[in-house]
């Protein structure tokens, strides 16, 4: 396999959006109304999400992934998720922007960063969730989650993936 197939091939392996140190690339939150902190709630945070990855742009050692999922997590029930990560197989990590879509429309938005370790077709990671605000009761959202999972990846480089988060929001 050509080395440039072989770096998309283990960068697709890296699916799911999961994984977290604050990302500068993360969404956009100019127009986003703000909460005052004191008027947030700390809670316990957690779920599980199912993934779909389909690469979108390769340039060694970086690839751009869509990530998309279904997920039960706390506070925003069965909902959807959007993401777009960058993978770096030259040094093992992936970063992500993610936005989930809660049952009731709601939004929340997080950044994310993990390590990776792979074996190809699969791929490990571990890392955190930062949660950086939202639309309806998530305005001013903050909070962090610990992530893990794993993904399963294909000859064309799409795959599947799924990973859990445990931790804290505010809101």
């Amino acid at each position: 396999m050509p080395r440039n197939c072989s770096a998309l091939l283990l960068s697709a392996l890296v699916v799911t959006a999961a994984c977290v140190r604050e990302n500068p690339t993360g969404p956009a939150t100019a127009g986003v109304a703000t909460k005052s902190a004191s008027a947030g709630v700390t809670r316990p945070a957690g779920g599980s999400c199912v993934t779909t990855v389909v690469p979108v742009a390769f340039s060694f050692p970086f690839s751009t992934l869509s990530i998309t999922g279904t997920c039960n997590l706390k506070h925003l029930g069965r909902s959807t998720l959007e993401a777009i990560q960058i993978v770096n197989v030259s040094n093992g990590t992936l970063t992500n922007t993610a936005t989930y879509t809660a049952a009731n429309g709601d939004l929340l938005y997080s950044t994310n960063f993990a390590d990776f370790t792979s074996s190809p077709p699969n791929v490990a990671f571990v890392g955190t969730e930062t949660y950086v605000g939202g639309t309806g009761r998530f305005i001013g959202a903050s909070g962090t989650s610990a992530v893990v999972g794993s993904a399963v990846v294909g000859p064309d480089g799409s795959g599947t993936g799924e990973f859990t988060v445990k931790g804290s929001i505010t809101y």
